[in-house]
């Protein structure tokens, strides 16, 4: 089954993509009755938000890059085990856990 786009959403409101965009992101620039057909055709679909597109259009990940040496700082070697090491393994090795979607320090 395809993925339900914002034009499938558009074409069963009769509305624009446009419109569909602004219900989802900046609902208070159109009519409530408008906003309610909208998201009552998206929840029919089956809309799912697609992250990766949602991230190309706004620019933000959420992801955090980490960059590390498999070298050793003292000696110029490949460790085999490193404890002095900054990062936990766990971190190190890629595993990931979700990260709040605002800062309380930055606002962001």
């Amino acid at each position: 089954m395809a993925r339900v786009t914002i034009s499938d959403i558009a074409k069963g409101a009769g509305v624009s993509k446009t419109t569909v965009s602004f219900a989802f992101n900046t609902p208070e620039r159109l009519p409530a009755d408008t906003v309610q057909r909208i998201l009552k055709v998206a929840e029919e679909l089956g809309y799912v938000p697609n992250p990766i597109a949602r991230s190309m259009t706004s620019n933000r990940t959420g992801n955090i890059g980490l960059a590390r040496s498999a070298r050793s700082a003292e000696d110029g070697k490949t460790p085999r085990r490193n404890p002095g090491r900054p990062f936990p393994q766990a971190i190190s090795s890629g595993h990931s856990s979700p990260s709040p979607r605002r800062s309380r320090h930055h606002g962001t």
